[in-house]
């Protein structure tokens, strides 16, 4: 019996040393100058002293590894990463911290030796570096410096460092793609920082990210030409501007985009063009804010062209709720404005400053009885002609305009001829004539079901919803029916739509159920027409 007893004492000895050593930590430092794969069985890796990937090596990440790092510590990427994780089984990046917060360990860094990512005629990563399914948190974010890594169908979150937030290019042009980018920090480029590069920024979610001292909540560009298209960039912050997109010198193409919600204390609460000249194309902004001026569009010294965009139901404290064009001459053609509100003037359009010279020409301008465009310290004349003014009568829309005509030492505003008609009701039109808010109609019949209204084959329906930070888009088909899920307290209660003039009843019309959420956090807004 004693021998039996010493034996069975040996193999739980036994087991648990084995059981203890399949799940110890594997601590890594120094250099990688051969081919090199970190397994599951190894996990997790605690980086203990930064690890420099030498040109020449690779280094292979397999899926389900967790790398952890001590403070302080990154990941060095002169030769090749393969950190491919999988849908089910991700890769994790983190703090070795047993409470950490933002910014705790280094990044990872790609560098100018760096093997740059090879795509198909498709875009399909084939080769090069690559950070796929992966999720990096609480540390710096990945940088790329002279680097072009694939970064596809991440998360980057919670990231934090003196200079930019969660992924940072440096005369970089990475593929960023289908990541989910959210609840990082920097003093410029909170989400994203583009320096001197020229990345592909397409079909990401970018959300909550903030940039406290420069600007670029959600995307920071200085110098740089990146192609930002198909992303929804949302509930994002900067403390001076652009809270969703900052263009510093910058020449970015911006389209097809969702850019919700975002604010900046300064100016461009969605985006901010500062000495630059983008180009912005059927992007939905709305909802945005700004401190002082550019509620949806911030201009200074720019030259921006803004296309087949919905700016809706921004706002800014001072001026330019819609767009603000501040010593600027953008191009502002075939948009739908509405619902913008600045507190002192110019809730569609503020022209401010010697050298403002915009032209404005075939837009739905439906902000308001009165301040729709703002001159302010122009003297030249606005050409402003064939624009929707949600009415062909001339006193109205003279009602609308600050100019000459107010002020003799401004310019005029020139808008005749204008359009006797919506601009979303002429042949193959692409934007939506229509715009809908929520207002107070007391407690009606609740439910989860959306019916929408439209003379159309086809829309899409944009809800905002900045207490709850939800933006939901919904695509539809006349008098159809819609479960918003998620949204149960939302209801439908006829067909009213936003029209400042004849109030005229027609688009769709959403509430809420009464004490559940606040009414004036609302914007619901019919995006695009048979576009899809």
């Amino acid at each position: 019996m004693k021998k039996i007893g010493v034996n069975l004492l040996a193999m739980v000895v036994l087991l648990s040393f084995g059981l203890q050593s399949a799940i110890a930590d594997t601590e890594v430092s120094g250099n990688i100058t051969s081919d090199t794969t970190w397994t599951v069985a190894g996990s997790p890796y605690i980086v203990v002293g930064t690890v420099n990937v030498y040109s020449g090596a690779t280094l292979t990440i397999a899926p389900g590894v967790t790398v952890k790092f001590n403070d302080g510590l990154s990941l060095n990427i002169g030769g090749e990463l393969i950190a491919k994780g999988s849908v089910t089984d991700s890769i994790l990046f983190t703090s070795n911290s047993a409470a950490p917060n933002p910014g705790n360990w280094g990044s990872i860094k790609f560098v100018d030796s760096s093997i740059d990512a090879i795509l198909d005629l498709l875009g399909n990563y084939m080769g090069g570096c690559v950070i796929e399914y992966c999720r990096i948190e609480k540390g710096g974010g990945i940088h790329c410096d002279y680097a072009s890594p694939f970064i596809g169908h991440n998360t980057v979150t919670g990231n934090f460092t003196s200079g930019d937030g969660g992924i940072y290019c440096w005369e970089s042009s990475p593929i960023i793609a289908n990541n989910t980018i959210s609840g990082n920090s920097a003093p410029g480029g909170g989400g994203i920082c583009c320096d001197k590069s020229s990345p592909t920024i397409t079909n990401n979610t970018i959300s909550g990210n903030s940039a406290g001292l420069i600007g670029g909540g959600g995307i920071y560009c200085f110098e740089s030409s990146p192609t930002i298209t198909g992303n929804t960039i949302t509930w994002n912050s900067a403390g001076r501007i652009g809270g969703g997109i900052c263009c510093w010198k910058s020449t970015p193409a911006i389209a097809n985009n969702i850019i919700a919600g975002n604010s900046a204390g300064y100016n461009g609460g969605g985006i901010c063009c500062w000495k630059s000249s983008p180009t912005i194309t059927n992007n939905t902004i709305g909802g945005n804010s700004a401190g002082y001026s550019g509620g949806g569009i911030g201009c200074r010294e720019s030259s921006p062209t803004i296309t087949g965009d919905t700016i809706t139901w921004n706002s800014a404290g001072h001026i330019g709720g819609g767009i603000i064009c501040d010593k600027s001459s953008p191009t502002i053609a075939n948009n739908i404005m509405a619902g913008n509100s600045a507190g002192y003037s110019g809730d569609g359009i503020c022209c401010y400053g010697k050298g403002s010279s915009p032209t404005i020409n075939y837009n739905n301008l439906l902000n308001g009885i009165e301040n729709e465009i703002f001159l302010y310290n122009v003297s030249n004349n606005i050409d402003a002609m064939n624009n929707w003014w949600g009415t062909t009568n001339t006193d109205s829309i003279d009602a609308k305009i600050w100019d000459h005509y107010d002020i003799p030492t401004l310019g005029k505003l020139l808008y005749e001829p204008f359009l006797t008609s919506s601009l979303g009701e002429k042949e193959n039109a692409k934007v939506p004539t229509e715009i809908v808010r929520s207002r107070d109609e007391g407690n009606k019949l609740s439910g989860t079901h959306l019916k929408a209204r439209y003379t159309r084959k086809k829309f899409r329906l944009l809800i905002i919803h900045k207490t709850r930070k939800q933006v939901i888009e919904i695509l539809g088909q006349p008098s159809t029916i819609f479960e918003i899920g998620n949204m149960e307290h939302w209801f439908y209660n006829g067909p009213i739509a936003y029209d400042p003039l004849t109030k005229a009843a027609f688009g769709v019309h959403l509430g809420f159920e009464a004490g559940r959420v606040s009414l004036i956090d609302f914007t619901a807004v019919l995006r695009s027409i048979d576009s899809y």
